[in-house]
């Protein structure tokens, strides 16, 4: 399955400097992505990625900065709710997949950097799908829209005291 959001880089590009890479979703790929996250829509998802080896043979570092506007239904009155998005994350490209890297020992001393690992394969690399991985987990997940005095809540009737009769019955005697 083709993700919503591809990008694919070839690893071949970084040589001894780092290389920057932009990227920007299309219109079609934004649809998509709204419906993937369950957003009313997306407006714009813009990253710039730089890449640069390693002091390991054939890792990679990533830094990558991301902006997104992103529209979502309110909670309580599913009124739109406009966000703007703007975060990074840094990764480290490991060779190969994720259960041969799980047995080899050093898996805890590398499970410990401040990077997230992720793995390639034949020199490639999605940056859409990561970007779009990264989105999903800064969107809010109850979004509320800001609402004017006077709106919102109803105001619901007092509602009498189960014990009110009681009460009465008491001042009484």
């Amino acid at each position: 399955m083709t993700p919503e959001f591809s990008r694919l880089f070839n690893l071949d590009k970084v040589g001894q400097l780092p290389y920057k890479y932009d990227i920007t979703a299309t219109a079609e790929e934004l649809t998509e992505l709204a419906q993937r996250f369950d957003l009313l829509r997306i407006e714009k998802l813009v990253a710039t990625i730089d890449i640069r080896k390693s002091d390991h043979t054939k890792d990679f570092e990533v830094n990558a900065r991301v902006t997104a506007d992103v529209i979502q239904a309110c909670i309580v009155t599913l009124a739109e709710v406009p966000d703007y998005l703007e975060f990074e994350f840094k990764l480290s490209l490991v060779e190969g997949d994720e259960d041969r890297f799980h047995d080899d020992m050093d898996w805890h001393t590398e499970a410990e950097k401040e990077y997230d690992l992720e793995f390639y394969q034949d020199n490639e690399v999605d940056f859409g799908e990561i970007t779009a991985q990264y989105l999903s987990l800064e969107i809010n997940p109850y979004p509320r829209a800001v609402m004017d005095e006077g709106q919102g809540e109803e105001v619901l009737p007092e509602k009498s005291n189960p014990f009110a009769v009681l009460n009465a019955l008491k001042e009484h005697k």
